[in-house]
């Protein structure tokens, strides 16, 4: 199954969403908005690559 690496539009923090999921809740700050109403950074394979690109999108943070 495709993931999408979205940003939520409220906090900017990523995270990982099945490939034709509409909406989303953001497991950061608990949003929830339309995956059109973020900004998409990557599209993985599976979840074992989403949650590898997020994990360094959020080591670029810090």
């Amino acid at each position: 199954m495709e993931y999408l690496v979205v940003r939520c539009p409220k906090c900017s923090m990523p995270s990982a969403v099945r490939l034709g999921s509409v909406s989303h809740m953001c497991p950061y700050c608990g949003s929830r908005f339309r995956i059109s109403e973020g900004t998409i950074i990557a599209k993985a394979r599976n979840g074992r690559e989403a949650s590898e690109l997020i994990r360094r999108i959020l080591t670029q943070y810090h």
